[in-house]
């Protein structure tokens, strides 16, 4: 009875050691598959956040050429209106002398023309004096033929045979 008790006793405890080695490998693959799973997820975020950096990049140098391509078509169409500005401002200044030499001109036609319209005038207040002498010599004519017509003078025949006698 002895024995048996002592095979059990050692019996249980081979079993309870050998338990125990397969619970402590058990465990510690366990942890060697933990840390190992810890590095694998380490790794992944480490490759993760590699490759959000390199996608940053990635975007600010995409951002970096949109900007600048951006800035470029700016200046381009800053460029174009500015050129546009200044040859709309050359065709008003253009527009402008044309309208000074026009004013001018019908500045200069004005007076002309006030000239010749004095001109005129005082050449119709001329006209009209020399009109009003012109009807009065034509009236004093009539009237000197009137007069004329009344006092018949003789005629040549009239003269040769009817002289008087005391020229004889």
């Amino acid at each position: 009875f002895f024995f048996s008790s002592r095979r059990r006793h050692t019996r249980s405890s081979l079993v309870s050691w050998a338990r125990r080695c397969v619970q402590e490998t058990a465990v510690e693959q366990a942890k060697a598959k933990l840390e190992e799973q810890k590095k694998g997820r380490l790794a992944a975020e480490k490759e993760l956040e590699e490759k959000m950096k390199e996608l940053k990049d990635q975007a600010s140098e995409e951002e970096v050429k949109i900007k600048s391509q951006v800035k470029e078509k700016m200046e381009g169409s800053i460029k174009h209106i500015q050129e546009e500005k200044k040859k709309s401002m050359e065709e008003l200044q253009e527009k402008q002398l044309i309208l000074k030499e026009r004013d001018f001109m019908i500045y200069e036609l004005e007076g002309i023309t006030s000239k010749k319209n004095r001109k005129t005038k005082a050449r119709g207040n001329l006209s009209e004096g020399y009109e009003n002498e012109l009807s009065k010599l034509k009236d004093e004519q009539e009237e000197v033929v009137k007069i004329g017509l009344l006092y018949k003078s003789p005629s040549p025949q009239e003269l040769s045979t009817d002289r008087m006698p005391s020229s004889t």
